[in-house]
């Protein structure tokens, strides 16, 4: 079972209430890993297993354009996995719903809260033409520095993530993606 979330304008977003027998774990304020049926759920970025998040640290998910979260082992071409199950992230780049990018998007955001909260975000989409090659380009960053509701935990975090997809003409295509978290 599948279920894909489109994240055009929702973040954040809870996943727990679209998709059931999911939870969040928190560990002393941190949003950390997806439980799925009870165990901890696998991270993959566009298909490819990221390091297991044992609810240390928040999931990054600010830059995603789709969540596909699967109940349940995954097919034999992720290779073995917990039998939970996994969550997918799939990030914003230069293709959209209906296509390329045909103009520079961009965005910015900052958040500031209780418990000192504060968080600030940047993206920017770029379309890409170079000749037959045509595509976009999408750059992300978030930085948090915020106090918690426990003593001693302060989250700060900072995330960068580039990625795109460019159509190569005659058929070929490629997506190229990365994110620096820290």
């Amino acid at each position: 079972v599948i279920d894909t979330l489109a994240l055009h304008d929702a973040l954040p977003i809870c996943l727990t209430a679209v998709s059931p027998g999911t939870y969040t774990a928190s560990f002393y304020g941190v949003p950390g890993a997806l439980n799925i049926r009870g165990t901890l759920a696998e991270n993959y970025f566009r298909g490819f297993k990221r390091i297991e998040n044992r609810g240390t640290y928040a999931t990054p998910i600010g830059a995603a354009d789709k969540i596909q979260i699967v109940r349940g082992p995954p097919t034999p071409i992720y290779g073995s996995g917990k039998v939970g199950g996994m969550l997918n992230f799939i990030p914003k780049s230069g293709k959209g719903e209906g296509g390329y990018l045909s103009k520079v998007e961009g965005e910015v955001a900052a958040t500031y809260g209780s418990y000192n909260r504060k968080n600030a975000t940047a993206q920017v989409g770029l379309p890409v033409n170079l000749g037959d090659v045509v595509g976009g380009v999408h750059v992300y960053g978030e930085v948090e520095d915020s106090h918690s509701f426990y003593r001693g935990v302060y989250p700060r975090r900072q995330t960068l993530q580039v990625s795109s997809d460019l159509d190569l003409g005659e058929g070929w295509t490629t997506a190229v993606g990365g994110m620096l978290y820290r």
